[in-house]
């Protein structure tokens, strides 16, 4: 049984390794609860009181934990509910700025959710495989890793602030449909080994590298004028018909090895870096190189 007292303002790591403990209970008064429940493997509700600014990992690794719960006060929700794997429903309250790692590995949510003040939206529902809608606060400029793995997910979303899609949408298999918001400049790994069928590059991307690695649905290519770097970008793509190359990309390496189906090669003038850019494409039949090559 857990207890705290009427004016206990701060409960880190109060309960942490507590395996007995199934209740959880939180002051009217405390601020902050860093690590509180983390690794109570038999709690199964979770508790937050209307003052808690601070939800970082409170209820990690609470394998049994059905439902979630977040104050309207909180602020940060950093890897609150990482590893529970029972949980069914995910929570947000209405000033939450971080949810960094939040739902890593809750393999029952089948919805996500995201505050109007998330700025921080890393990792969220990394791994959370049942997972079937994606969605992205308006103030959101962090989607690294965000829905990394999300085997289930059949829709992508991107807020209008984001600039930062690391790996965003990797190995997410039933996701057909890319989208790219106006604001992004990195787009490294974003759908890498996912099941889009086309490439959406942002106006304002300056790096792909990755990002649609070994997509095999995918048929047409894209690269604006503003990415420097192709590093593997559409390697391992075998139905890829088409290759692009923007006016100002400096380095291709390995940006189309392996893409069986391609017949023309194109590379920009800018180019340096052509190392085995077109390694394994076994139907080309033609290729031209730019004068400012170094290294094929």
């Amino acid at each position: 049984i857990a207890t705290c007292g009427s004016n206990v303002i701060n409960m880190n790591q109060t309960y942490e390794n507590c395996s007995n403990l199934k209740k959880a209970v939180c002051g009217s008064k405390v601020v902050n609860m860093y690590d509180t429940y983390r690794n109570c493997t038999n709690l199964i509700n979770s508790a937050c009181g209307p003052k808690v600014l601070v939800l970082n990992n409170t209820y990690t690794d609470c394998i049994n934990l059905t439902q979630a719960t977040c104050g309207n006060n909180v602020e940060y929700m950093d890897y609150t509910y990482v590893n529970c794997k029972n949980l069914t429903a995910p929570v947000c309250g209405p000033n939450v700025v971080s949810m960094n790692g939040t739902y890593i590995n809750c393999s029952k949510l089948t919805t996500s959710v995201c505050g109007d003040k998330v700025t921080i939206f890393d990792r969220t529902y990394d791994n959370c495989v049942n997972l079937i809608n994606a969605v992205c606060g308006t103030n959101v400029t962090n989607m690294a890793k965000t829905y990394s793995n999300c085997i289930s997910l059949t829709n992508a979303n991107c807020g209008a602030n984001v600039e930062i899609m690391f790996y965003t949408y990797e190995n997410c298999k039933n996701l057909i449909t890319p989208i790219c918001g106006t604001k992004v400049v990195n787009m490294i790994g974003a759908y890498r080994n996912s099941g889009v069928n086309k490439a959406v590059v942002g106006t304002k991307v300056t790096d792909i590298s990755k990002t649609y690695q070994s997509c095999n649905n995918l048929i047409t290519a894209s690269c604006p004028n503003t990415v420097f770097y192709m590093i593997e970008t559409y390697e391992n793509c075998h139905n890829l018909e088409t290759a692009v190359c923007g006016t100002s990309v400096i380095s291709m390496q390995d940006a189309y090895r392996n893409c069986s189906n391609l017949t023309t090669a194109i590379c920009g003038a800018k180019v340096v870096n052509m190392q085995n850019t077109y390694r394994d494409c076994v139907n080309l039949t033609t290729i031209t190189l730019p004068l400012n090559t170094t290294k094929i």
